[in-house]
C-alpha cells in the first residue's frame, strides 16, 4: 500500500514539474504614445502617493507560486485577492501588466501564470476606470496572446460598459478570428444594447462551435440576473437587450442541430424572458412543421431553473 502511495506521489510531482515555467508578463501590442504617457504618469504619481499598494501587489505576486502549488489545478483566484485591496491597487495592477513582473525565485506552474495574468486583466477593468482601456486592448490584440488572456482582457473591457469599450471589443472579436469560439462568451460581459446587437449579427449564419459560443455570449449579455442588479438596471437597456437576444436565439432554434439547440436552451434560460414560453408557442404556430419542436422548447422554458 505504501509503495502504491509513493508511486502516486511521484506521478503527481512529475506532472506538476512538467508544467513549471518562469513567471511571464502578459504580452502587449503597442500602446499609442499619448495613452502610454498618461499610464506612465499615473503609475509614477501613485508610486509616490501610495507605495504600499505596489508592495501589496508585489507581495501577492511573490506568494502566488506557493499558492498555485497548494491549489488542486494550479489555478488561483487572483482577481478576488487584488479587488480586495481596493481601487488604490489599480496603478500597481496596470504597472504589472505594462512592465511585467520582477524576477521571482523558483518556477511557476503554467496555470498559475495564466491565473496571474487573467486576474490582473479582470481587475484592471473591475473599477470601470477608462485609464485601463489601452492596456486591456493591447493585451487582447497581441498576436501571440493566450486565448484565456485575450478573453480576460475582453471581460475587463466589458466591465467598463462604455460605447468606446463596446466598439473596441467588436474590433478585437473580428481581429482575433481564430479565437472567436473562445471569445464570444467574454464579449457578452459588456452588457450594452450595442453589444447585444453585435452578437446577434454575428450569430446569424454562424456555424459549429462558434455558433454555440455566440449563443452563450447572447445568454451572458442578456442575463436576467445581471440586468436585475441596481447598477445595470439604471441603464434602462435591459428589456431591449433581453428581447433582442431572445428573438435571435429563438429564430435559430427550429433549424439548429442538437448541439446548438442545447446551447440555445441554456442561453434562453439565462435570458429568462417572462413571456418566453408563449413566444416559443407562437413560433410553433408560424412553422407547423416544427410545432412539436417549439412546444418542447416552451416546456423547457417553463421548467427553467430560474423559475423554480
Amino acid at each position: 500500500m505504501k509503495t502504491h502511495s509513493l508511486k502516486a506521489s511521484i506521478v503527481v510531482f512529475a506532472l506538476a514539474a512538467s508544467h513549471v515555467a518562469h513567471a511571464s508578463p502578459t504580452p502587449l501590442a503597442p500602446i499609442a504614445a499619448p495613452a502610454a504617457r498618461d499610464l506612465d504618469a499615473l503609475v509614477a504619481k501613485a508610486r509616490v502617493a501610495n507605495p504600499e499598494s505596489f508592495r501589496a501587489v508585489a507581495k501577492l505576486r511573490d506568494e502566488l507560486p506557493t499558492l498555485g502549488r497548494k491549489a488542486r489545478s494550479g489555478k488561483v483566484n487572483v482577481r478576488a485577492m487584488l479587488v480586495a485591496q481596493g481601487k488604490a491597487a489599480l496603478p500597481a495592477v496596470l504597472a504589472e501588466l505594462r512592465e511585467g513582473p520582477e524576477a521571482t525565485p523558483g518556477g511557476w506552474l503554467a496555470p498559475t501564470i495564466t491565473s496571474w495574468n487573467v486576474g490582473l486583466l479582470e481587475t484592471a477593468g473591475h473599477w470601470g476606470d477608462p485609464i485601463a482601456v489601452p492596456v486591456l486592448e493591447a493585451a487582447a490584440l497581441h498576436p501571440k496572446a493566450n486565448p484565456e488572456v485575450v478573453a480576460a482582457a475582453v471581460r475587463g473591457l466589458g466591465m467598463l460598459a462604455t460605447d468606446d469599450a463596446a466598439k473596441r471589443i467588436e474590433g478585437i472579436f473580428d481581429a482575433q478570428a481564430s479565437m472567436r469560439a473562445r471569445l464570444a462568451p467574454a464579449v457578452g460581459s459588456c452588457r450594452r444594447l450595442v453589444t447585444a446587437r453585435f452578437l446577434v449579427t454575428r450569430f446569424d449564419g454562424a456555424r459549429g462551435a462558434e455558433a454555440s459560443a455566440l449563443a452563450e455570449g447572447l445568454g451572458q449579455v442578456a442575463s436576467a440576473w445581471a440586468w436585475k442588479t441596481p447598477e445595470l438596471e439604471k441603464r434602462g437597456e435591459g428589456n431591449d437587450v433581453r428581447r433582442a437576444a431572445f428573438e435571435a436565439l429563438l429564430g435559430r432554434y427550429g433549424a439548429a442541430d442538437a448541439s446548438l439547440r442545447t446551447s440555445i436552451v441554456d442561453a434562453l434560460w439565462l435570458v429568462d424572458l417572462p413571456n418566453g414560453p408563449a413566444l416559443a408557442r407562437a413560433a410553433s404556430a408560424k412553422t407547423p412543421a416544427a410545432a412539436a419542436v417549439f412546444e418542447d422548447l416552451a416546456k423547457k422554458l417553463e421548467k427553467s431553473p430560474l423559475r423554480r
